[in-house]
């Protein structure tokens, strides 16, 4: 239960990875620091625009914790915190690890894992790479780790499914399918893999939220392949 209200306090704009460290560790618990005095709360040492947020935020919904737990229940969806043992190690190594994140699917946090990501608006050439990428790496026994984006992530993707495990990081709530045409892919990949977003369920995606999915695709994969340029890569 303790992870939920790690998760709740996640809720709280302003409130990071970072600053939800700090509070577990001086409190002993997500739950001692989602109920801690005010007072107390200041003694922290996380930064005060941070704190203002949190306070605000847990006196608005004071049920927050209680009801997350209905709803994921409800929604079949998994949560894992900093924590838990299914919590893959490496992605502990990163700078700023998530402290919890989202899930549908199976973990597998010991699993080698290979990012590929790429360009949106990607050529033929760049999609039959991406394809056989996909399910080459997935056949020789790596996860195939992507954001499942337009274009090159989603042809990793359905590379890596025919023949093989592959984990989607979402730039978006794991409950807001972006984009729409990928609505069964997602599906398939939390039944052969697994689909995480360490964003609340229902959030849209936004300009930041990409760059911050990045960091944990990067922090799952042992290498990541980077297809930037599909365009002047298929020219060259």
């Amino acid at each position: 239960m303790d992870k939920f209200y790690m998760a709740a306090m996640g809720g709280a704009e302003g409130l990071g990875n970072k600053s939800i460290e700090l509070l577990v560790k001086f409190f002993g618990s997500a739950k001692a620091a989602w109920f801690a005095d005010a007072a107390d709360l200041w003694k922290s040492g996380v930064r005060k625009n941070a704190l203002e947020a949190f306070i605000e935020w847990r006196k608005k919904y004071p049920d927050a914790p209680e009801h997350l737990v209905s709803y994921c229940d409800r929604q079949k969806i998994n949560l894992c915190s900093f924590f838990d043992d299914d919590y893959p190690p490496l992605l502990k190594e990163i700078d700023t690890p998530p402290m919890f994140f989202y899930y549908r699917g199976k973990l597998e946090p010991l699993a080698e894992r290979i990012g590929i990501v790429g360009s949106r608006e990607n050529t033929v050439y760049g999609k039959d790479v991406a394809l056989q990428l996909g399910e080459e790496l997935a056949a020789a026994g790596l996860t195939v780790v992507s954001g499942a984006a337009r274009g090159i992530d989603t042809f990793a993707h359905r590379g890596a499914l025919k023949s093989g495990r592959t984990v989607a990081v979402m730039g978006c709530g794991i409950n807001y399918i972006f984009p729409r045409e990928n609505k069964k892919m997602l599906e398939e990949i939390a039944e052969r893999g697994a689909v995480l977003s360490e964003f609340p369920p229902q959030l849209k995606p936004n300009q930041g939220t990409f760059p911050t999915r990045n960091r944990i695709i990067a922090g799952l994969c042992r290498g990541v392949i980077a297809w930037r340029l599909a365009r002047k890569a298929a020219h060259s």
